[in-house]
């Protein structure tokens, strides 16, 4: 995003850098590149860097989980051995939940994953949340015993599977996972005996049901410091705002004390654009941590996960050409661009840009035509995320696209009052 960056990458021949050119640029600049690299040549790329652990640090935590995702967690250990806690902490919070509850099949195999090298699990499991564990002992064990009355126990008179200290007795109960299991607490008793009673003692006495609200509540704040809110919250982002009359405010609050280096996913959309234009002179830490909720709010309205590349490049495309549209219809030039981009709030925009296709949308779905083309053009409109037909372009194409400009709105007001006029 940095103007900087964008400038060293005009300069490489065919997109693609040895390694010493990928070395020399500068790190927002590596990671721009690295978002046009499918997961395996981005590994190799990463892998190959001077200083992979901290380009890997540096990563968006949403960048780094659609390498793993693509490639498989058993492919991508190399890179999660140079991962932060809380970037696999981020991916855990994806890949371990099944809705609202916590699979036991996959947490069963992010296990495995770590556990294949315990120096990695063992810089992870300390720092997961203790309700999470919880859930998938109690889903997979039963726990007799105890401290303070282990001889008369009746429990110590049942059959039990193993015990590490003579005091908590353990049975495993899923059969599937039964190493897994046993290696897991084998590790936590070895690594942090007391949380490993804390853990036993929990199995033994907590209520299931209890320990996966709290474990998911847990969960739903991270995701949410991480810019990804709740369905409801994301769901404003598609509901419209008055466009007659819309003044741009300019009194957004700036927290002050932002980190010199934020790297977030790349804006998508067309870089002339007002917006790439406005973005890369307003550009700062605070701007990007916004355009980055911005983004994530989408792609959560959108039900989309952040490990599909697939599936969010139309919703990345979408919130830069909502934005780019918003722009265009308050100023024609960047610096009163970066204006409002310094003073109101990017998602105020983004529903600026929705309720100005909404009202198009509005005045297509009130009209009919036996014409062909005419009612493809109308198809798009109705769409639930409206499409631009691509007939109307130069290159007639029988397709559609997103709208990316005032201009494609004013291209559509004149065709629909063609027909409202018929």
């Amino acid at each position: 995003m940095k103007a900087d960056s964008g400038q060293q990458l005009k300069l490489l021949k065919g997109g693609r850098l040895g390694t010493n050119e990928f070395a020399a640029l500068p790190m927002q600049a590596k990671i721009d590149y690295l978002h046009n690299l499918d997961g395996k040549t981005r590994l190799d790329t990463i892998l190959n860097d001077p200083m992979p652990g901290k380009l890997v640090r540096a990563l968006p935590k949403e960048d780094l989980y659609q390498v793993v995702h693509e490639l498989g967690a058993e492919e991508s250990v190399d890179l999660l051995h140079l991962a932060s806690p809380a970037q696999i902490r981020f991916i855990l919070d994806w890949e371990l939940w099944e809705e609202w509850s916590i699979s036991v099949e996959k947490t069963a195999f992010w296990l495995e994953t770590l556990l294949a090298d315990e120096d990695l699990a063992a810089s992870i499991l300390t720092r997961l949340d203790q309700e999470l564990l919880l859930v998938f002992l109690k889903k997979t064990i039963e726990v007799g015993g105890g401290l303070g009355d282990i001889i008369c126990s009746e429990d110590h008179q049942l059959e039990w599977d193993h015990t590490f200290d003579e005091i908590y007795f353990i049975r495993v109960v899923d059969s599937r996972h039964n190493q897994t299991v046993l290696r897991l607490i084998d590790l936590l008793y070895r690594l942090d005996t007391p949380l490993y009673r804390s853990l036993m003692q929990g199995v033994e006495n907590e209520l299931l049901s209890e320990l996966e609200e709290s474990a998911g509540q847990f969960r739903r704040s991270r995701l949410a410091d991480e810019g990804f809110p709740s369905p409801s919250d994301a769901a404003i982002l598609y509901t419209r705002v008055a466009t007659h009359g819309f003044t741009p405010a300019m009194d957004k609050q700036h927290a002050g004390g932002e980190e010199e280096f934020a790297p977030l996913p790349a804006i998508a959309g067309e870089r002339s654009s007002l917006l790439w234009r406005a973005f890369a002179l307003a550009d700062s830490a605070e701007l990007r941590r916004e355009f980055h909720y911005l983004t994530s709010g989408a792609l959560v309205a959108e039900g989309v996960s952040p490990a599909d590349r697939g599936a969010m490049q139309p919703v990345l495309e979408r919130v830069a050409n909502y934005l780019n549209i918003a722009l265009e219809f308050l100023c024609s030039d960047e610096a009163r661009g970066v204006e409002i981009l310094s003073g109101e709030h990017l998602a105020t925009l983004f529903r600026l840009g929705h309720s100005l296709l909404a009202e198009l949308q509005g005045r297509a779905r009130r009209l009919g035509s036996d014409n062909y083309a005419a009612n493809r053009v109308l198809e798009g409109l109705k769409m639930r995320r409206p499409r631009f037909y691509r007939g109307l372009d130069q290159d007639l194409v029988d397709d559609y696209r997103e709208f990316g400009s005032m201009e494609d709105l004013r291209t559509m007001d004149r065709f629909l009052r063609g027909l409202e006029s018929a």
